[in-house]
């Protein structure tokens, strides 16, 4: 009985519907009381159990002139059910597949707080693309970071030959920045005009957008296409007019 019961509970039957049905199934048409007691239950809860299983059509009552008995079905009607399961899959397949691709078109947004989660925000995007679009203050990450923290997400840059375009603002950070022995070889930096003030810092990579605000400490990663195409398309606008 345990190998069929392992294969029965695959097949999608709770513990006490196994032991009960298989009891059923070799005792032929019998009362409740035999078959709670060749089952190890209690009849009360083989009268629950057995109502479970007359509605997978497993067992049926077996009437015997005043008395009524319970007879297993054929395990042929196991395979019944799973074809009769697998024919409402079918059927309702097409419209979860809908659901799933008309979730597909919203954007994955996600939120990193304080200082370790903006932290570790960088060290993903540096970890794990090659080529980044970056636009914004170094005062603010210079201000948070300090220089050996920083050292390291390029170091991740450059171990897989990655590149970064820096548009940065014009100040005495940024340009210490430029000079950085970490900054050198791993691509081009052009100055925001004097009066254009970044309110957040922002990273494009692939499908991917990243804002911080050092003003609230949160960052927040937008993982969308058409997303990332627009402000990748700004980017390179300002880019090629600077």
């Amino acid at each position: 009985m345990p190998n069929y019961a392992s294969s029965l509970s695959e097949l999608g039957l709770s513990q006490q519907e196994t032991v009960v049905y298989l009891a059923t199934l070799e005792l032929g048409a019998s009362s409740i009381s035999d078959i709670a007691k060749k089952a190890g239950i209690k009849r009360p809860t083989a009268y629950y159990v057995i109502d479970g299983l007359m509605n997978k059509n497993l067992i049926s009552k077996a009437p015997r002139g005043k008395r009524i008995l319970y007879i297993a079905e054929p395990p042929s009607r196991l395979l019944a059910n799973l074809r009769v399961q697998e024919e409402k899959l079918i059927n309702v397949l097409p419209r979860l597949e809908s659901l799933q691709n008309s979730a597909g078109n919203k954007p994955k947004v996600r939120f990193y707080e304080g200082r370790e989660g903006i932290g570790a925000l960088y060290t993903e995007i540096f970890k794990t693309h090659k080529k980044i679009l970056a636009m914004g203050s170094l005062q603010n990450v210079s201000e948070i970071f300090p220089y050996e923290e920083t050292a390291t997400w390029f170091r991740f840059l450059r171990d897989h030959g990655g590149k970064i375009y820096d548009l940065l603002d014009s100040s005495e950070d940024a340009k210490k920045y430029a000079k950085a022995a970490y900054r050198k070889g791993l691509g081009p930096i052009k100055y925001l005009p004097a009066d254009f003030k970044m309110g957040t810092d922002m990273l494009i990579v692939d499908d991917q957008v990243l804002l911080i605000s050092y003003s609230s400490m949160i960052g927040v990663l937008i993982e969308n296409a058409d997303i990332a195409q627009t402000q990748r398309q700004a980017f390179e606008f300002m880019w090629k007019h600077l």
